[in-house]
């Protein structure tokens, strides 16, 4: 028996999980969508009040 040998590498970089795009792969578009509509929606909301003080 060899107890110098380890059956288990520590510095493996291998993930045994997908990651997040492989799993689903539109999960990262879908958040960058919502972010990006969110964003526009907060934009407008911001014309539109500005609009409404000085008209």
């Amino acid at each position: 028996m060899n107890t110098t040998t380890n059956t288990h590498d520590s510095t493996d970089t291998t993930n045994r999980d997908a990651p997040l795009s492989k799993k689903a792969p539109s999960s990262p578009f879908l958040l960058v969508a919502l972010s990006y509509l969110g964003m526009l929606l907060l934009a407008t909301l911001a014309f539109a009040f500005l609009f409404w003080m000085f008209r």
